[in-house]
């Protein structure tokens, strides 16, 4: 992929993700709940980037097979089980303290679903299907343009949160909130440099999101901040230690004994 056509897809991809808020402000009012408006936006956001990574030829990097799926789970291991036991300790702990969700059952479905297309989804789709795999095809396969693509990623990835300050004043627990998800991004694009399965990645993704989530955002119906899941005095210190973590599961997975599973073409390779 020539560098022209490398930006040309990058910037496309950037500008068609503010297609569903336009879309969204022009005929929202005919949807009167904003759980589906989410839902809505996330799926136009997630189909124009699918769109953008099969015409611009990546379209081999959506394919899907169970093995590299299973891989990329396991390759993801610990994310994917940290997910899954805060999740069942959140949704415990809703429901023994709680019980049916404030946000209500059809909107706490929603929720979910708006979550896995914007999170999962185009979030995965965005940095790590079209900006890292776009980066690597335009420096060529080897070991340098694939960290390199990483780091690009990962980079973009955090600095994106920047627009949380958009609606939050939690100032200090969002310029943390940029620093690890650099971490986490990095980690998330190791996993899916060895599995080279793009799904198992918007799993994990998605299901981390929802288990930081559906207590406050669903079973209690409030605004979830950084700060608020981690608490204000310790949030400093919480982040540093999730970024350090992330660096150091990434440089595992990236290790010189696995690192050539990052140079196989195929899912099925992986």
């Amino acid at each position: 992929m020539s560098r022209k056509k490398c930006a040309a897809g990058i910037i496309s991809a950037l500008a068609l993700s503010t297609v569903s808020t336009v879309v969204i402000s022009r005929f929202g009012k005919y949807i009167e709940n904003r759980y589906m408006q989410s839902t809505l936006a996330s799926l136009i956001d997630a189909l124009l980037l699918i769109a953008v990574i099969v015409l611009f030829g990546q379209g081999d990097k959506l394919r899907f097979t169970f093995r590299s799926f299973g891989k990329g789970l396991v390759v993801g291991g610990t994310m994917t089980a940290a997910s899954l036991i805060m999740l069942t300790i959140n949704t415990f702990k809703g429901i023994t303290e709680i019980g049916t969700p404030r946000i209500g059952a059809i909107n706490g479905l929603l929720y979910s679903a708006a979550l896995f297309l914007s999170v999962g989804m185009t979030e995965e789709l965005m940095y790590r299907g079209v900006i890292m795999n776009f980066v690597r095809e335009t420096m060529g396969e080897g070991k340098k343009s694939m960290i390199i693509s990483m780091i690009i990623s990962s980079v973009m990835f955090g600095v994106v949160h920047l627009f949380n300050l958009a609606y939050t004043d939690d100032v200090i627990g969002t310029l943390c909130q940029v620093g690890y998800a650099m971490s986490l991004g990095f980690m998330l694009a190791a996993v899916y440099a060895r599995s080279h399965n793009i799904w198992a990645n918007v799993i994990i993704h998605f299901l981390f999101d929802l288990s930081l989530l559906i207590y406050g955002e669903v079973f209690k119906n409030v605004t979830v901040t950084v700060s608020s899941l981690a608490g204000e005095h310790s949030i400093v210190l919480i982040s540093a230690a999730i970024f350090a973590a992330g660096i150091a599961v990434s440089m595992f997975l990236l290790r010189k004994k696995k690192i050539g599973e990052c140079f196989e073409n195929t899912p099925d390779a992986a």
